[in-house]
């Protein structure tokens, strides 16, 4: 999880399949967009007919692809904000996070799922518009209490990244430019006042992960947040 978070997993298959994507697009970027998002839906349909493993797996390469494209100027071109990511985050990661699943039916293969998702908001949070997001705030408490480390810690990455994106809002007098929260304390405030109990128990109890740093990170950013 630190290694995935923090951007360390180099070495891995996955990384060497996103760098390729990016090294390809800079001197072919529409045609291998318009490639990568067709054999994604290809992907996302054999996910539909195989075994629950087989379809994780197919889910979890395709999220990881449309992140690949995410910052692409063909993949910004798409009608509607945000681009191919506002249509995929609309089309398949919301309907995936919003599912609500049982602890006993918390699969690892469900698990995967959930923690790839709320990594496609963390990693594109900046993109997606914040009307698209609010739409997966209220399930954010229910995931913080799954039982699966992966998914709690990155529900918890979540809800502390959110707490730091910010819009350019430029001032008519004087055309002076000023930063605002994207996300108020009056629209995130509520749900991280929710999770934070689950996170302190987490903690207390050392479950999932003993000493979550990631746990601890997003506390500080939630308290710092809320204020008083």
């Amino acid at each position: 999880i630190s290694r995935d978070v923090e951007g360390n997993d180099h070495d891995t298959r996955r990384w060497a399949a996103i760098d390729l994507v990016r090294s390809l697009r800079r001197f072919q970027d529409g045609v291998v967009s318009g490639i990568l998002v067709a054999y994604a839906g290809q992907v996302l349909e054999q996910a539909k007919g195989g075994d629950a493993e087989k379809a994780a797996l197919c889910k979890h390469a395709c999220i990881h692809l449309i992140i690949s494209l995410a910052g692409s100027t063909a993949g910004q071109a798409a009608p509607g904000p945000g681009g191919i990511a506002g249509e995929y985050f609309a089309a398949v990661v919301i309907p995936e996070i919003m599912s609500v699943v049982a602890p006993e039916h918390m699969t690892l293969e469900v698990a995967l799922v959930k923690a790839a998702c709320l990594k496609f908001v963390t990693v594109l949070r900046n993109i997606l518009s914040a009307q698209a997001v609010s739409n997966i705030l209220p399930v954010l408490p229910h995931l913080m209490k799954a039982e699966h480390a992966i998914v709690h810690t990155y529900a918890a990455v979540c809800g502390n990244v959110l707490t730091s994106v910010q819009d350019k809002v430029e001032i008519e007098e004087g055309g002076k430019v000023q930063w605002k929260r994207r996300y108020d304390v009056q629209t995130l405030g509520p749900i991280l006042r929710e999770m934070m109990p689950t996170l302190l128990e987490l903690l207390l109890a050392g479950k999932g992960i003993p000493r979550n740093e990631h746990l601890v990170r997003a506390l500080s950013a939630w308290l710092s947040f809320l204020g008083k």
